[in-house]
Formats: C-alpha cells, sequence, structure tokens
C-alpha cells in the first residue's frame, strides 16, 4: 500500500506551524528568559498563540493515523526497519548538531552540561525508547550500584534538545503498533 493522503500533509504543517508559534510568541515571550512585550502586542498575539500547543496533540494525531495505515500488510521486521530509517537519521542529525552547538558555544546558564555519553545515548536513540525510565531512574540505581559507572548517570539520559520528548511518545506507539502486527489484528 503506498497511497498517500494528501490533505494531511498541510493539515500537519498547519500543526506543527501552531506550536512554532505557540513557542515563539506565547511561551518565550511570557518566560522569564526573555522579555516582556508591551501590552498592545500581549493584546494581538496572545489571543492568537494562546492555544498553539495543542498542535501537538493534532500531529500526534494525524502521524498516529499514518503510521498505523502504513503499518497494514507489513511483518513486524518490515515495520521496525521502515521506522528505524524514518527515524534515525534525523535524530542522529539533530543530536549531532545540538551538541556541535552545545561545544561550540558553551553550557546555557538554564541548561545542563552535556556529556559525550549522553550525546551517544541521543544519537543512538536510547533516550527516546522505554528504556530510558528505567536507566535514568536514580532509585534503580542505587539499588543495583549502578550509580558508581560514570555513563549510566541519571544526567546522561537527558534530552539533548526539549523536542525530543515527543520522539519517545513516537517509539511507544511503534511499540504498540508492533505487538498489533504481532499478535495479528492489525486490521481490526
Amino acid at each position: 500500500m503506498n497511497r498517500r493522503f494528501h490533505l494531511l500533509d498541510p493539515l500537519r504543517f498547519i500543526a506543527a506551524l501552531a506550536v512554532i508559534t505557540y513557542h515563539y510568541f506565547y511561551f518565550a515571550a511570557n518566560s522569564i528568559v526573555f522579555y516582556i512585550p508591551d501590552i498592545n502586542y500581549k493584546k494581538i498575539i496572545d489571543p492568537i498563540t494562546t492555544y498553539g500547543y495543542l498542535g501537538v496533540q493534532i500531529f500526534f494525531v494525524i502521524s498516529g493515523f499514518i503510521i498505523l495505515y502504513t503499518a497494514i500488510d507489513k511483518s513486524a521486521t518490515q515495520f521496525i526497519k521502515s521506522r528505524i530509517i524514518r527515524l534515525w537519521p534525523a535524530l542522529a542529525i539533530g543530536s549531532a548538531i545540538a551538541y556541535a552547538m552545545y561545544l561550540l558555544l558553551g553550557p546555557a546558564a538554564h541548561l545542563p552540561i552535556i556529556s559525550f555519553s549522553n550525546f551517544l545515548y541521543n544519537f543512538f536513540g536510547i533516550t527516546i525508547t522505554p528504556f530510558r525510565p528505567l536507566l535514568s531512574n536514580t532509585h534503580l540505581q542505587d539499588i543495583f550500584s549502578l550509580h558508581r559507572l560514570s555513563y549510566l548517570k541519571a544526567s546522561n539520559f537527558e534530552y539533548l534538545d526539549g523536542a525530543m520528548w515527543t520522539l519517545s511518545r513516537e517509539v511507544g506507539f511503534y511499540i504498540f503498533i508492533l505487538f498489533i502486527i504481532m499478535i495479528k489484528q492489525i486490521k481490526h
């Protein structure tokens, strides 16, 4: 099945644009890190951008539909391969750019220090898998004495970029779809 839903592309673009405008105009302008704009700016822009965060949910619904649709008639191996080919290159490039910018510009006052092992965990996608909560849990690290291993510090499992949290939800959805494929209920 290689049918494309052309109407969904502009909808995904609008959803992504809503999130970008929310972050830029509403979230950033109302945070202590950025300046507080004048009252006229807030009267005009805030009402437009206030609900931009809902673009994330819209984007997830559309993407979920497309992912489920593309999984029909695929084996588990084909599905895993297609998802890795679709997700990992962007993740690796994004992680490399974020780490390069960190090395180039240095740490920001409000952001954590990024270690090389943190970069590698992001680059290879470990931070977006279901293993992240287990590996970054300091209580589990104490129980199993994992805190002695410097490369297993909880801070190493932080996202290099705040937007990467969405990828962990996407991977969780992939696992759900994979389970449906494996129990042969994808058409239901």
